[in-house]
């Protein structure tokens, strides 16, 4: 079923307006100052909702972990892949990171490119963890300079043999009865109806089949995955919003909201 340009911005709103208040809510992972993750360098984007600056962030597009572990988004029909650097790539990248002059201090910075979403959004780039952490920050979707060499980069290690796709042990999510004049009218049924039956108190699965087959049916819509079912005669929307050690959104948050208040800021031409 299409759905109008205004009927998906609805929906889209009541969406946005449900995860904003997630991400203020509780984390599956303990959120506290300097992440421990053994992140080495990730990137993403995502969007404000109206009236604010928590933004809904994708997850990594590229996430590339101090033991050369890599996860990476392909594409919403083939999903996230996970690879590992071998040695010699591993100690490549961290060189050129460690050399890299672009990541010598967390700070948000003014730059030109594309607005993200009508109430404006934020790109961001993580590099390590811990007390060690370096993040950037732009408002825009850059489109040229430091900051999208340095994300081809990070890209141009991705290895090749994307071969075995990437499902989580375990996400944190939304569930909500969706009952309004925007949501799909017949959303096909829930499958696990017997092993995990839906409803809003649902905040996360550790099932792995289910998890891999939700993730095999990623559905992107503003800054964040939805899916759409119906289970016990009533249609219900499911947001994902977290999984430990690779999307930590409210992390994430916290730590932009930390480099805004500190004022750390730069315009770059």
């Amino acid at each position: 079923m299409k759905y109008n340009v205004d009927v998906m911005n609805r929906k889209t709103f009541r969406l946005s307006l449900c995860l904003l208040i997630v991400i203020g809510g509780t984390s599956l992972s303990p959120v506290r100052a300097g992440l421990r993750d053994n992140n080495l360098i990730e990137f993403s984007r995502g969007s404000y909702g109206n009236m604010s600056v928590r933004a809904m962030l994708w997850p990594p597009f590229v996430k590339i972990y101090q033991d050369g572990k890599v996860i990476h988004f392909e594409s919403e029909e083939k999903g996230f892949y996970l690879s590992h650097l071998d040695a010699q790539a591993l100690d490549s990248l961290k060189k050129r990171l460690s050399s890299e002059h672009y990541l010598y201090k967390s700070r948000f910075i003014e730059m030109p490119g594309d607005e993200i979403n009508v109430h404006g959004g934020v790109s961001y780039i993580r590099y390590l963890d811990g007390d060690k952490e370096i993040l950037l920050a732009t408002e825009v979707r850059p489109l040229k300079g430091p900051w999208v060499e340095l994300t081809e980069l990070i890209w141009s290690y991705v290895p090749e043999d994307h071969t075995q796709l990437y499902y989580p042990d375990a996400i944190g999510i939304q569930t909500w009865i969706d009952d309004s004049e925007f949501s799909d009218p017949d959303p096909p049924s829930w499958p696990f109806t017997k092993q995990l039956p839906l409803t809003p108190k649902l905040k996360t699965i550790s099932n792995p089949e289910i998890i891999r087959y939700m993730f095999d049916r990623l559905h992107g819509v503003f800054s964040f995955y939805t899916w759409d079912f119906k289970d016990d005669k009533k249609r219900y929307s499911i947001a994902l919003t977290e999984v430990p050690g690779w999307f930590e959104q409210k992390y994430i948050n916290k730590a932009l909201a930390k480099v805004r208040k500190n004022g750390y800021r730069e315009t770059e031409r």
